[in-house]
């Protein structure tokens, strides 16, 4: 696209123009990988004590 046009600010412009399509966000969906499910987090049985691991 921007070998046949430009204007100062396109970048900017082109980003809210998809990020308010609702067909170009349909399509950004399913490219995307499924999230896993949230695991909660152990309750430490002392004030200072860690026990989850970490990453």
């Amino acid at each position: 696209m921007c070998r046949l046009y430009w204007w100062s600010g396109m970048k900017f412009d082109v980003a809210k123009y998809v990020k308010c399509c609702e067909i170009c966000q349909q399509v950004k969906a399913e490219k995307q990988r499924p999230r896993g499910t949230l695991q909660p987090l152990p309750i430490p049985k002392w004030k200072w004590d860690v026990t989850a691991p970490i990453f």
